[in-house]
Formats: C-alpha cells, sequence, structure tokens
C-alpha cells in the first residue's frame, strides 16, 4: 500500500466530489478498503513520510469497507510471509505501521 497509491485514491475522492458538487459515498474492498481509509484520514504516509494533506471526512457522506483487511491478515501473511502485501512498514501484517496508523484514529 504505497504512498503514491494513496494519492491517486485522494486525488480520485478529490475530483468526484468537485464534479458531483457534493460529498460522495466511498465503497471499498479488500486492500482497497485500508487503502481509501488513510486516502480520507490523511496524515502523512507510513512508507515515505509524505504528508498527504488535511483529512478528507468532510466530503465523504459514507464509507463502506467490504472484507478489508482493517486490523489484520495475520493468517494469509504467515503463509505469505515473503510477499509484499504482508511487511511490518505499510502492509496488512499484524502490527504494521500502516494498521496501527490508520487504526488509531
Amino acid at each position: 500500500m504505497e504512498c503514491r497509491h494513496i494519492n491517486q485514491i485522494r486525488l480520485l475522492i478529490e475530483a468526484v466530489s468537485r464534479y458531483k458538487n457534493s460529498n460522495i459515498d466511498v465503497v471499498a474492498f479488500s486492500m482497497g478498503s485500508p487503502m481509501a481509509r488513510k486516502a480520507i484520514l490523511g496524515g502523512i504516509c507510513v512508507d515515505i513520510g509524505q504528508y498527504l494533506g488535511q483529512p478528507l471526512t468532510s466530503l465523504v457522506h459514507t464509507f463502506i469497507g467490504v472484507a478489508g483487511a482493517n486490523r489484520d491478515a495475520e493468517p494469509l501473511c504467515k503463509l505469505l510471509s515473503w510477499a509484499e502485501p504482508c511487511n511490518q512498514i505499510n502492509g496488512i501484517s499484524c502490527n504494521s505501521a500502516f494498521l496501527r496508523d490508520i487504526n488509531s484514529v
């Protein structure tokens, strides 16, 4: 879950809200759920320390995360500990810096 992807989601949320001239509903699935949460929350990216900006909560009417790895995917990461999504910085591994960040709010 790289900062550049979070930035792209933020830009999309802002663009759709401007286009509609209203708040929007965000539906995210699987790994998109924690990524969309971080995009909405803003703050600092844990992987490169880039400042994303202020929260976009005022642009979002409803957020729905479906089957999201918002806490962890520890069983998966035990099987695939070598896989990029399971790293301790910006992955979905239990207690990764990314998950601690989005769950601290």
